[in-house]
């Protein structure tokens, strides 16, 4: 079936339902239009178990879930999208089995924050553009994306609700070759993945996917606008290594007074703000709390060498 996109809202709960019946084989293909509905503009069923059983091609338009998710993917299926818009409150895409492959598109999630729940028939996952979440039926579930923008609380979330066991996981399979990972509403991790590491070999992130690139990748300063992070093979270079600016606000307790505060006056009003001339008027401990902090997130920082490291320490006292 070929669809150009029709409009399901409000009448009913689903747009399009692919339900092939036991031995049976059904395909659909999205050229443009809009497909709006309450829950799912496209939903499969989790009953078909074969391989294969469907194979879903979006190749552009709009699908915009109201309450629910743009594409629900529990079935042992193809689902390939390469471009179009995907917009649901849940999740732009949920796959809990089959093969999923992006190759451009927006994909966009604005619900917050990410949370996760165990459905043994249904979705499981709230706020991420990108869901991944093998179901309980223990399929292949691998998704590969070369290309795309990505939002949401989270942009991309692998989990395992249904703690599946080790065996089944190993069916599950990610890939990240490129696309645009943001966070949004307030989201800090543009990808997670609770089973996976090493399948980031490319793309931009706001936040720092250190954890899960391959190898032979490096996270370096990103080179667009929006993105702080990027993967590349390429080992990074001096302007690409992350120069980490670390301003810590210090508040000074009030029983603080007599010479004590006398010299932290003095220390604000001659411009001594670095870390060094700031502890020489408090204790020690505030001291080697403040460095011990600056050398902690110094370390964690991605792309190699730390090239310098600058702390700002403002310290406000009523005089």
């Amino acid at each position: 079936m070929t669809k150009e996109g029709y409009t399901a809202y409000p009448a009913v709960w689903a747009g399009i339902c692919i339900y092939p019946t036991s031995g049976a084989k059904a395909e659909l293909t999205i050229n443009g239009g809009t497909i709006k509905a309450p829950f799912y503009p496209v939903v499969g069923n989790g009953t078909c178990t074969e391989k294969d059983c469907t194979t879903i091609t979006i190749k552009g338009g709009k699908l915009e879930s109201v309450n629910g998710l743009a594409i629900y993917h529990p079935q042992n299926g193809q689902l390939t999208v390469n471009g179009g818009e995907l917009i649901g409150q849940e999740t732009a895409i949920e796959m809990r089995a089959g093969v999923l492959t992006i190759n451009d598109g927006t994909f966009t999630a604005t619900n917050k924050p990410t949370a996760t729940q165990p459905n043994g028939s249904g979705t499981t996952t709230d706020g991420a553009a990108i869901a991944v979440c093998q179901h309980t039926t223990k399929l292949r579930t691998e998704v590969t994306i070369n290309g795309g923008t990505f939002s949401g609380f989270s942009a991309f979330y692998e989990h395992n609700a249904q703690k599946n066991l080790t065996d089944a996981l190993e069916k599950v399979k990610l890939n990240i070759t490129g696309g645009n990972f943001k966070t949004i509403n307030g989201g800090t991790v543009a990808v997670y993945s609770a089973d996976k590491t090493g399948f980031i070999t490319g793309g931009y992130f706001t936040s720092d996917p250190s954890s899960y690139k391959a190898a032979d990748r490096y996270v370096v300063a990103s080179d667009v606008d929006g993105y702080t992070y990027m993967v590349t093979a390429i080992a990074p270079t001096d302007d690409q290594k992350i120069t980490v600016v670390d301003k810590t606000n210090a508040s000074v307790d009030p029983s603080i007074t007599g010479n004590d505060k006398t010299a932290i006056k003095s220390a604000m009003s001659s411009g001594k703000t670095n870390v060094d001339g700031v502890a020489e008027a408090v204790s020690t401990t505030v001291k080697t709390g403040i460095v011990n902090d600056a050398k902690n997130k110094a370390n964690n920082v991605p792309g190699g060498e730390v090239t310098s490291t600058e702390i700002e320490v403002k310290v406000n006292v009523s005089v």
